[in-house]
């Protein structure tokens, strides 16, 4: 672990790493039923949406840990799911599935956006306003993507 980590250069040790963790997950355990009932308001099974919630967090920490070995939480938000439920799903009109594949693709342009050299665009923009309104977008593709 120490090797993997580096603990004794970012002065921690393993217990500190393990309390910390699960004191984090005290915290935040409770939107696996929120986030599930809120999806379900949108006509996702509730069973999936407790799925879907578990493992996106497990995999969205077990990402952000490793690749960036950065002790941070990746769950989903309350605020994002109330849209995509109330006002994607129910005031839109669209189906959850719908509003799922919208989620997917807003996902991919993210991708080509953070992960290609598109991502220096923001760098080139002239306009103090373009420049902010391009970063609240891709602020706005992350938000959406977890969902």
């Amino acid at each position: 672990m120490e090797r993997l980590f580096k603990l004794q250069q970012h002065g921690t040790t393993l217990a500190k790493e393990l309390s910390a963790g699960f004191i984090s997950y005290i915290t935040v355990v409770y939107i696996i039923i929120v986030n599930a009932t809120i999806l379900a308001a949108a006509g996702i099974p509730f069973e999936a949406g407790i799925i879907a919630t578990i493992l996106t967090s497990f995999f969205g920490c077990l990402i952000i840990g490793f690749w960036s070995n950065t002790p941070i939480l990746l769950i989903p938000g309350m605020g994002l799911n109330a849209m995509f439920t109330y006002t994607i799903v129910q005031s839109g009109g669209f189906s959850w599935q719908e509003a799922l594949a919208m989620v997917f693709v807003t996902g991919l342009i993210f991708v080509v956006i953070a992960f290609t050299p598109h991502s220096e665009d923001d760098n080139n923009l002239d306009s103090k306003f373009l420049k902010g309104s391009h970063n609240h977008w891709n602020r706005n593709l992350i938000d959406i993507n977890w969902v």
